[in-house]
């Protein structure tokens, strides 16, 4: 679609601007985002960007007639080009062509008669720009004689002054660039030590975290326990667990793998996909994930409040398994009177809002207080605001990608 379509299907592309501009931002197609931001008339190029995208989306050259109910590409006048453009009648494009044609024609006879028009108005005036020419000429050399006296008179002195600035913005230069180089080093050297003290500190608190839990595992081994009285499954279970805390226990003695960066995905790869889900799950270094309950598990399906627990909750324990001992992974329910304090399944950290709490705070305050996490939620605002503390958002739709693709 070229610039002569666009200009006769002005109405079409009013109509698709205005359909564009009602969608929301992430709507709105890639190729479109330019046109509908554009704030003034739309320039040649997005006019005939418009018109090509018009020809090739369906949907959105329905929308368009959808608010035309009046059209009629049968009807003669100026808006018949747009309405045989979006209705696409038998034999439209003969029709348009035609259309196209007899607007080139009008538009040439017109541009021809302004054209000899303009043509005898530029004569008057560039003869008049000629005699100017000359006046201003005569008045330029004058100054030109004038500037050369004056230049020759001032030219020794301002040269032996020029050379002397010279030389000691020379030597001022090196002087900075030496103060530069020496400050940037023990700028350097003091965040590198920040950075290692930073990195001391967060080791020690996974530490005094992963001992305390093992101190409390091991109480309870020695106090409560009348194991004689429990299935193998739960005994089972429970040296499964036991190995896992042993695990991550022996692993927080060693160097993280990676930095402590905050996770990012490479450019290109949308957070509502698959692959932002396999990227995650391949970071290196210690990392948290928090997935909005409800809002995942509706995700997948509606339900029951149990079946959507059970089931997102099933999907998060394999993802547990994938991550290693340097990933911690919890889910945030609604309150719930059948289950009003968190549990670890495998691993999997569950846990409910407080009453009168929404799990969105709850959520975004473990993203704050986290030093490396990724937040899963289709709620906007609650990715926005994880976000600001640090953390990667991803949607819902990108666990539910990855769980359908297995």
């Amino acid at each position: 679609m070229g610039f002569r379509l666009a200009s006769v299907v002005g109405k079409a592309l009013d109509l698709a601007r205005s359909v564009l501009q009602d969608l929301e931002p992430d709507q709105v197609p890639a190729a479109l985002r330019r046109v509908a931001a554009h704030p003034d008339d739309l320039t040649p190029p997005l006019a005939d960007r418009l018109a090509r995208e018009i020809d090739r989306l369906d949907w959105l050259r329905e929308r368009a007639l959808e608010a035309w109910p009046e059209a009629d590409p049968n009807a003669a006048g100026p808006e018949r080009p747009s309405a045989l453009f979006l209705a696409r009648p038998e034999g439209w494009a003969t029709d348009l062509m035609k259309a196209i044609g007899e607007s080139a024609a009008a538009a040439g006879a017109e541009s021809a008669g302004r054209g000899d028009r303009q043509a005898r108005e530029r004569e008057r005036d560039l003869m008049a720009a000629k005699e100017k020419v000359k006046a201003l000429q005569k008045t330029l050399n004058s100054l030109r004689s004038e500037l050369g006296e004056e230049r020759r008179a001032r030219l020794a002195p301002e040269r032996a002054r020029r050379a002397a600035e010279a030389k000691a913005a020379a030597a001022e230069s090196r002087a900075g660039d030496e103060r530069a180089a020496e400050t940037a080093r023990l700028v350097g050297r003091i965040e590198a030590l920040q950075s290692d003290l930073e990195a001391a500190r967060e080791e020690a608190r996974g530490l005094r975290r992963e001992r305390a839990e093992a101190a409390a595992r091991l109480e309870e081994m020695r106090s409560g326990g009348a194991w004689a009285d429990r299935s193998p499954v739960e005994l089972a279970r429970h040296l499964d667990d036991l190995m896992a805390q042993a695990r991550r226990t022996a692993a927080a003695g060693f160097p993280e793998p990676d930095s402590r960066d905050a996770p990012v995905l490479p450019p290109g790869v949308r957070p509502d996909t698959a692959e932002a889900m396999d990227i995650v799950l391949r970071l290196p270094g210690r990392l948290g994930i928090v997935v909005d309950g409800y809002n995942a598990g509706l995700a997948f399906g509606e339900g029951s409040p149990s079946e959507v627990r059970s089931r997102l909750e099933d999907l998060l324990r394999r993802i547990r398994t994938l991550g290693g001992p340097s990933m911690t992974l919890t889910v945030v329910w609604d309150s719930a009177s059948e289950e009003p304090v968190p549990r670890r399944p495998d691993g999997l950290d569950v846990r409910f809002a407080p009453p009168g709490v929404p799990a969105d705070d709850v959520v975004v305050a473990i993203a704050a207080d986290s030093s490396r996490c990724v937040v899963i939620t289709n709620d906007r605002d609650v990715r926005e605001r994880a976000e600001r503390t640090g953390a990667l958002a991803l949607w819902s739709d990108a666990l539910v990608a990855w769980a359908r693709r297995r």
